[in-house]
């Protein structure tokens, strides 16, 4: 199965857009449709600050398999970190192929392009992120409640 990463805010205009943005909804998780309102109503930069949204896609078809976010803020009390690879999510029926690993090396990648020597996830699990090369630096207070803060070196 060939694979692209697009990066969506800088590839997608009018159209497109909202074709990618209704794939993205038809993820089973409520956090995937506050991603979409806040892309749709303009308020997605005012909350996270610099965002970068990257789908993974079928080279030859137009369908979404796994999509996630670099941003330079998140919705996590103030700890002075960034940037944070969020929104990590594979659509079921694609699952166990490492895409959540190919978007998170291309968002590293794209992190270290940018200046960072360091990026930051957080989750509410243990044991996602660590075979990634994240370490768990402390426990934090975000919307959802607490949630589990990691940091890597890039």
């Amino acid at each position: 199965m060939e694979t692209k990463i697009t990066e969506y805010f800088s590839l997608y205009s009018g159209d497109e857009k909202s074709f990618w943005l209704s794939k993205i909804k038809k993820a089973e998780w409520n956090a995937a449709d506050f991603l979409c309102r806040k892309i749709e109503d303009g308020g997605i930069e005012d909350i996270f600050g610099k965002t970068r949204l990257f789908l993974l896609t079928g080279t030859h078809e137009r369908e979404l398999f796994a999509f996630c976010t670099l941003t330079e803020r998140e919705e996590i009390e103030e700890c002075g970190f960034s940037p944070w690879i969020g929104w990590v999510y594979v659509f079921p029926s694609y699952r166990g192929k490492r895409f959540s690993q190919t978007l998170i090396l291309h968002a590293e990648k794209e992190a270290a392009k940018d200046g960072a020597r360091n990026v930051y996830l957080y989750t509410e699990k243990e044991g996602l992120y660590e075979k990634y090369g994240y370490t768990f630096l402390r426990a934090g207070n975000a919307v959802e409640g607490k949630v589990r803060i990691y940091g890597k070196r890039i």
